[in-house]
């Protein structure tokens, strides 16, 4: 079972309230590493021709394999964020002046997978893939947990640098957390009903070592901690 792991810093700011309120006030620098659980992708289509007709139906034509292949895979539109496609004209650059653009967004669970996926779907026009996001369908209990030894770490600190004063580390006045940025771009939230792939021969993929084998992301968390100082 894989587990996260957390990598403490503390930076410490003591400060004196109104009148004979005391309070130490610290800072947790935190890094999270996630184990992987599943992936955000997205398969993308463009084409260029010169006639506007033309672009669009070959567009509508290889999205529609993919999409396809996608429901073979297990996958139901309902879970696929379908991107129908868009054209614009670029007549001022260059002769083939229609230009065609659309995507594909979904998760993969079976993370040994992800590359026959990619290559299954270039088979079927698509011309670019990459993963979005590595994500952790428990990342918000991994939050909480991390949360609790971020006020545990804060708090033993405070205890060692008031140990020799006549003080007691009071109450939690204050808790503010900066989430650092984190790979990928914002997607749609992980579906709770996980899709099992079944990929059939006459897909003609033969197994490779995956290439998307990354098994953690890193998360950067900022907490900002005020215990008030008893006497």
């Amino acid at each position: 079972m894989k587990k996260f792991i957390l990598l403490f810093s503390v930076i410490l700011f003591v400060s004196c309230t109104q009148e004979n309120t005391n309070s130490i006030r610290l800072g947790v620098d935190q890094t999270i590493k996630i184990p992987v659980t599943y992936v955000s992708v997205s398969a993308n289509i463009q084409l260029e021709d010169s006639d506007a007709a033309t672009v669009e139906k070959d567009g509508y034509e290889k999205l529609s394999h993919a999409v396809n292949l996608l429901e073979k895979l297990g996958y139901e539109k309902e879970h696929l964020e379908i991107n129908s496609g868009e054209i614009s004209d670029r007549s001022y650059r260059d002769e083939k002046s229609y230009y065609y653009s659309s995507s594909i967004r979904f998760d993969i669970s079976e993370l040994d997978k992800i590359d026959t996926i990619r290559r299954a779907l270039l088979q079927r026009g698509v011309n670019s893939f990459s993963i979005t996001a590595y994500k952790n369908a428990k990342e918000d209990s991994i939050y909480d947990q991390a949360y609790q030894q971020a006020i545990q770490k804060a708090k033993e600190k405070a205890q060692g640098l008031i140990s020799n004063q006549q003080l007691e580390i009071g109450k939690i006045l204050n808790i503010s957390e900066n989430v650092k940025g984190t790979f990928g771009m914002p997607v749609t939230a992980f579906n709770e009903e996980e899709v099992y792939l079944s990929l059939d021969a006459e897909l003609s993929i033969d197994p490779v070592e995956p290439l998307f084998n990354k098994r953690y992301y890193n998360k950067r968390i900022e907490f900002t901690i005020e215990f008030a100082l008893e006497e």
